[in-house]
């Protein structure tokens, strides 16, 4: 994935961060793929310092959904608890195509990027 965060004050897009990660996508079920929003900040893995609650505790507060609709076209969600205020998707050639705002830790940040099958 590549990507750019912003922080957003207003509508205005101020403190770009690029992003270039590999992200692992799972697949909900025929119509759904979910991945991990860039601001989780534990590990991603149970391990012996992470509870499989804590883990599971990630994935409801960190991860984003990518839904095809009836139409063929994508809209995107927050998993259970992440607030995504306004998205697009577009998946074409493989790839898919986002923009989405979204709140965490009181502040807005926008996520633009691309994810290559």
């Amino acid at each position: 994935m590549t990507a750019t965060r912003y922080t957003l004050s207003g509508d205005e897009e101020t403190m770009p961060t690029s992003i270039n990660m590999i992200r692992s996508m799972k697949a909900v079920n025929k119509d759904k793929a979910r991945f991990y929003n860039i601001t989780q900040t534990v590990e991603l893995t149970p391990t012996s310092t992470t509870s499989y609650d804590e883990y599971f505790k990630v994935i409801a507060d960190h991860c984003v959904v990518f839904e095809r609709q009836p139409d063929g076209k994508f809209i995107v969600n927050g998993w259970k608890n992440l607030s995504i205020t306004n998205g697009t998707v577009t998946f074409s050639d493989d790839t898919f195509t986002f923009t989405y705002d979204y709140v965490y830790g009181g502040k807005n940040y926008r996520l633009k990027g691309t994810m290559k099958r």
